[in-house]
């Protein structure tokens, strides 16, 4: 079963953010046909697509979630380190899912294999146990923020324009593969807290940014840590929220606002 859920929306320009008061109707839509699963690409928890159209009173907006209630017949066959369409990439997209839904605990190899179509032991021949196999998708994202922040910091021009492109990482990041992105920030603790050495840390690299603008004069005296933690609470929380079904639609349609409101955070811690 595949359920539709979209909300039309009227604006006056391209650059209006969606709200409540811009909402002008919502729909939703179940599809049971094995078909359509299988046309749309097979199952993701969630995907959304941003279909702009003009209407007589501005811009009209149509955002659609298309979000399975199970595994379909068809495993996804998008990888997260792995090459798409093989074992492997089966076996990580099954278990991401699996994972996000249940948690990494309640979820069993039997069920990854069931879900990935594979034998119980492809998944020792790729990972050596379940909790690798988990924190090799959190890691997979964790070093993916780490090069994409890294490279945003280092074509920055000043402090500002540095803070807008590492929201923008941020709110690309979480559009890109939203599965992926929810995992990394539901399993933060889980994996997040593990001190390793040579371990990419994307926010050291923020934390590291913040200092330098305030040593410079760009950014107001205060502790490097908390004001980063400000900082990338005013994206991640949005981003929480979207889980949680509290805000739809593409996180880069906010990512201005965002950005805005993370440098006012970094202005008041």
């Amino acid at each position: 079963m595949v359920h539709l859920r979209w909300s039309v929306y009227d604006h006056v320009s391209p650059g209006s953010l969606r709200n409540e008061s811009t909402r002008a109707s919502e729909h939703s839509l179940s599809i049971d046909s094995p078909d359509f699963e299988r046309q749309i690409g097979g199952a993701v928890s969630e995907r959304s697509l941003d279909i702009r159209a003009p209407s007589q009173t501005g811009l009209r907006e149509l955002e659609m979630t298309m979000a399975n209630d199970a595994l379909p017949d068809a495993p996804d066959p998008r990888g997260v380190t792995a090459v798409d369409g093989t074992a492997k990439a089966r076996i990580e997209r099954a278990a991401l899912v699996l994972f996000s839904q249940n948690g990494v605990d309640a979820v069993s190899t039997r069920e990854i294999a069931g879900a990935a179509q594979v034998a119980e032991g492809s998944i020792y021949r790729h990972f050596k146990s379940k909790e690798v196999l988990a924190e090799a998708l959190f890691e997979a994202i964790h070093s993916r923020l780490f090069d994409l922040v890294e490279t945003a910091l280092e074509d920055a021009d000043g402090f500002e324009d540095a803070v807008t492109r590492v929201v923008e990482v941020y709110c690309e990041a979480a559009d890109e593969d939203p599965a992926l992105f929810e995992y990394h920030l539901i399993h933060m603790f889980r994996f997040g807290r593990t001190d390793r050495e040579g371990r990419p840390d994307p926010v050291r690299l923020i934390a590291e940014a913040v200092a330098r603008g305030i040593e410079a004069g760009d950014c107001p005296p205060g502790d490097p840590e908390l004001k980063t933690a400000a900082a990338l609470g005013v994206v991640l929380q949005p981003a929480a929220h979207r889980m949680a079904g509290r805000l739809h639609g593409l996180m880069t349609v906010r990512k201005a606002e965002l950005a805005r409101a993370a440098l006012a955070a970094l202005k008041a811690a």
